[in-house]
This record gives C-alpha cells, structure tokens and sequence, in this order.
C-alpha cells in the first residue's frame, strides 16, 4: 500500500528530472511577416543538425561587403533533398546566388531565414515555402 501512495510523486519526480528538449521559434529571431532579398557568392556553407547555415558576401552600393549569416533547414532535410556535400550539383562556395528570407528582428543585422536559395549561373534553386520545389 505504501509503495502505490508513492508512486504518483516517483513519477512526477522521474519525469522533473528528466532532460528538457525544446526548439526555439523561428519567430523569436527572424521577423516571419517580412521577406527579403540579397545576392550575393557563397563563402562558407555549414550543413548541420538542427540547422545549417549558408554565408554569404554581397557587395553594398557604397562597394563594401556585406557578409551574411543565413540559417536554413537541419542536414538531413537538406539532404533529401539533394543539397549535400556528396552531390556534385549542390551548392558550393564560390556559388553566385540569389536568397530570399525572413530578415532578423535586430535592426541592421545581416541575418536571414532562408524561405529560397537560387543559383544565378543555372537557376538551380532550393525553397520550402509552401508549393515550391527543387529544381
């Protein structure tokens, strides 16, 4: 009898002391109701779990750089859809493209959520917004 009227809070111990695994919001960072655009050369690509991330120089009218910091979909998600390191038409540093996305919430901030990546030599392109599909 005494084990039944413990057992309740064992579990909710158990449960309490278990790891939290959570996932932040894209909302939190980037602003979702805006869109934006830049082109710009690859320059570093960083695919990886949760998400990957693109870097990319574009050149600013005044003929500095800008280097943008742009977050996309995990590795894997990626991979399924032919975006890997192990596909010879993939994107590679030294890839002119075209990205449209979500801008960060910071002003000023050369950060984006990747919605597309189009390369401008090919038009082979990556989106997930609803419809969209790989070319």
């Amino acid at each position: 009898m005494k084990f039944l009227s413990s057992l309740p809070i064992t579990v909710v111990v158990l449960v309490w002391c278990l790891p939290a695994v959570a996932h932040h919001s894209f909302g939190g960072t980037y602003d979702v109701s805006k869109t934006t655009s830049i082109e710009g050369t690859i320059v570093q690509i960083s695919l990886r779990m949760p998400h990957s991330f693109f870097h990319v120089e574009t050149e600013e009218p005044d003929g500095t750089v800008r280097r943008w910091v742009v977050e996309g979909a995990g590795a894997s998600q990626f991979a399924q859809q032919g975006v890997s390191s192990d596909n010879p038409d993939s994107f590679k540093v030294l890839d002119p493209v075209v990205l449209v996305g979500n801008p960060a919430r910071t002003a000023g901030s050369s950060r984006l959520r990747m919605l597309s990546i189009t390369r401008t030599t090919d038009g082979h392109s990556w989106g997930n917004a609803a419809g969209e599909e790989v070319n």
